[in-house]
């Protein structure tokens, strides 16, 4: 390659680095996506940039995603407005097609280098998880890790998805009286234990940084799942003393684990001013017994997580036709 050539690459690198890093700054401001998936996103755009000059079609690649996503929430925010069930179902294909295509894309690139493969699995799984299949997304972040990327949000889109498959494969509502029964409590304490490793595996060395708290707070989730409540409160405790903003949040676990505890015999009495006032998502959670699938899915809402597209398509289900 000539000097002349070398400098049209860098030219053209540089061009479509600095559009791709527009583009995501106005899926922040603009479509408000949430801080987890813009660091995602930013994660996964740091690794293309030490690709320089030679990664642009990993670039295009995640510019195609980038593009997508803004499409995405566009298209969401409108048809959560709507009632039309034709308009959603249509716009629900749609959305997943455009994943399938993408993922097409990305088998047609075959990496060279560690950072290749940690480019290709990161964009693989977040298209996965938008598809919902749980366990290729827990595959290609595992092959992200083994490449070398050691990164606390990784770790923590591996344990979340991890405990997501436990409560999506063993974990069934009984019919008659609405109670979650795990179907293979070994299967399902594997899992679980797992996810707990993943955690762990993304808290900082000092175990202060903001990321901390929040991968405290889901070891906790997952030990009080367990029933194992004094480790899920000293993981509780531990968030707030990280991130007291967290406080609400911790405060609500506890008083979960509170009744759990009542109601297994373990406390005798409560008065009333210890009795909070429950909404309705917390009444139904008490029938169930245990933490479900459809409580990780609001519970990510402390991240600002958007439904994932299969999630949306079932929140629709039963909506009217105008």
């Amino acid at each position: 390659m000539s000097a002349d050539d070398r400098l049209d690459a860098n030219n053209e690198w540089y061009t479509m680095i600095a559009e791709a890093r527009r583009q995501l700054e106005e899926l922040k401001n603009s479509l408000s996506i949430s801080e987890f998936l813009y660091g995602y996103y930013e994660l996964i755009l740091n690794y293309i940039d030490g690709l320089a000059p030679y990664g642009i079609k990993w670039l295009k690649a995640f510019q195609a995603m980038l593009q997508y996503e803004a499409w995405r929430h566009k298209a969401m925010r409108s048809v959560k407005e709507s009632s039309n069930m034709n308009l959603i179902l249509v716009l629900g294909i749609e959305m997943r097609n455009a994943l399938v295509k993408l993922l097409r894309q990305l088998e047609r690139i075959y990496p060279q280098n560690s950072f290749e493969v940690i480019t290709l699995q990161l964009l693989r799984a977040e298209c996965l998880y938008q598809l919902g299949h749980t366990g290729e997304v827990i595959e290609a972040l595992d092959k992200a890790i083994e490449a070398g990327c050691d990164h606390p949000l990784v770790y923590f889109a591996l344990g979340f998805n991890i405990y997501r498959q436990a409560l999506q494969d063993y974990v069934e509502v009984e019919p008659t009286t609405q109670r979650a029964i795990i179907t293979d409590r070994k299967a399902f304490e594997g899992l679980c234990e797992r996810a707990i490793g993943a955690f762990r595996s993304g808290i900082s060395a000092a175990g202060t940084e903001p990321m901390d708290a929040q991968l405290h707070f889901w070891i906790g989730i997952v030990y009080e799942t367990l029933g194992r409540h004094s480790e899920a409160k000293r993981e509780y405790e531990r968030t707030i003393e990280i991130a007291p903003e967290l406080s609400k949040e911790v405060e609500q676990r506890l008083k979960h684990i509170q009744r759990a505890e009542i109601q297994s015999g373990r406390h005798t009495e409560v008065t009333q001013t210890e009795r909070p006032t429950e909404p309705q998502e917390i009444s139904k959670l008490e029938r169930l017994g245990r933490i479900t699938d459809e409580e990780v899915s609001k519970m990510g809402d402390l991240l600002g997580k958007i439904d994932t597209l299969s999630e949306f398509l079932k929140s629709s289900e039963g909506t009217g036709e105008n």
